[in-house]
């Protein structure tokens, strides 16, 4: 079966320095990778065959007898090992996605994990048997529910992946709904989260579908480019398809449904919330609906350069923006944010609370003084956590 692993590709901040370079960077930075194994110390990397589409990561060492490569593909970061010289990668059989890869004279030491199952250490003899579990430090952390895989297949032919978690016990009534929306852009549901754990809310008795819609890695370089530029006119677009496929199933409630998210995922949810009218609730952490003026303030400025263009010149800032309008009155919206916050400044999450609570939506506004882009420490997470659970029992009650 061909793979469809990606590479994150990477632009440097001098190829954004002219209008000319960042149109050019713009249009071509999403197909600038190509098929090749990674080779050791800094030598050229040698084309693939048909069985990948994109780069792999190395993950090098000198106590390898062959280079080892990680790539994701099609929900799993995968390791894989390439003879000598050759140019056919082949999978390791491991039960999760790869997290380090560490390599003695005789196997290597992998950290593994998936959505469903926290870190663990398995070892690998690269040329023989299956991995063995070795430390299982997480183990009390292991979740009683299942997760399923479900695919939408789009009009256009396209077929899209999400995760679905649910309670380990089918019930009588249909679950209310989250709907996770990953960060990045360029990342994807593959592995254990202790900020993102769904585990919880499914304890409590909601479903929670964690879609891959376009910009997700693992499914092949179309993929990326047909989110590149487009989060709102595409990714957003098939992330509603998504979900309202997913809806269709009769053991999940298409009238409770909360869309949530950080970072990228905190302005899908908002983006999903003015494409779904089934929506009742939205948790939007480090989210934004105003790209010009994040571009403008954010540290990554060069980011939006190399896929949007400079912030004056091009239309696509107007074009993918959010119309906050376009959130029904009736959604209660949770918008967080970190004080320190360098990615997306706290002043895009001062206006949204603002347009939005002028229209009197029930807009909620959690600001934490000492967090940047993410919530790292306990006593914030677990606030937060305590906060979404809360709006959850409170709005989409039965």
């Amino acid at each position: 079966m061909r793979s469809t692993m990606m590479f994150r590709c990477t632009v440097s901040r001098s190829d954004a320095r002219s209008s000319a370079s960042t149109n050019a960077t713009q249009s071509s930075i999403c197909r600038s990778v190509r098929n090749c194994i990674p080779r050791p110390c800094g030598s050229n990397p040698v084309p693939a065959n048909d069985t990948v589409s994109a780069c792999l990561a190395a993950s090098l060492s000198t106590r390898s007898p062959f280079p080892l490569c990680v790539g994701e593909d099609h929900g799993r970061r995968r390791l894989y090992t390439v003879e000598p010289e050759g140019d056919r990668p082949e999978p390791v059989e491991l039960s999760g996605s790869v997290g380090s890869v560490t390599v003695t004279a005789a196997e290597a030491l992998v950290v593994q994990s998936r959505v469903d199952l926290p870190p663990e250490v398995v070892a690998v003899d690269l040329a023989g048997p299956p991995a063995r579990t070795l430390l299982t430090p997480a183990a009390a952390a292991r979740p009683t529910g299942r997760m399923e895989r479900i695919s939408h297949r789009a009009e256009d032919g396209t077929t899209w992946h999400s995760w679905l978690c649910l309670p380990a016990d089918e019930l009588a009534e249909p679950l209310p709904v989250l709907v996770w929306c990953h960060g990045g852009s360029l990342l994807s549901w593959i592995d254990w989260s202790w900020r993102w754990n769904p585990w919880p809310f499914v304890a409590e008795g909601h479903a929670v579908l964690m879609p891959d819609p376009p910009l997700s890695m693992g499914y092949g370089q179309e993929t990326v480019e047909r989110g590149w530029g487009r989060w709102s006119s595409e990714v957003a677009s098939v992330a509603a398809e998504q979900v309202r496929a997913a809806l269709r199933r009769p053991d999940l409630d298409a009238r409770r449904v909360a869309a949530m998210g950080g970072s990228f995922g905190g302005y899908l949810a908002l983006a999903l919330a003015t494409r779904l009218p089934e929506i009742r609730l939205v948790a939007s952490h480090a989210g934004w609906s105003d790209f010009a003026a994040v571009a403008r303030a954010s540290d990554l400025h060069w980011h939006w350069l190399r896929e949007y263009g400079p912030v004056e010149e091009s239309e696509a800032y107007r074009r993918e923006s959010l119309a906050l309008d376009g959130i029904d009155p009736g959604v209660t919206v949770l918008l967080s944010h970190g004080c320190a916050d360098q990615h997306v400044p706290v002043g895009e999450a001062r206006a949204m609370y603002r347009a939005l609570d002028t229209r009197k939506v029930d807009a909620r506004l959690m600001l934490l003084p000492d967090e940047g882009h993410s919530i790292e420490r306990a006593a914030n997470v677990t606030a937060w956590y305590d906060w979404v659970r809360a709006a959850c029992a409170e709005v989409l009650a039965a």
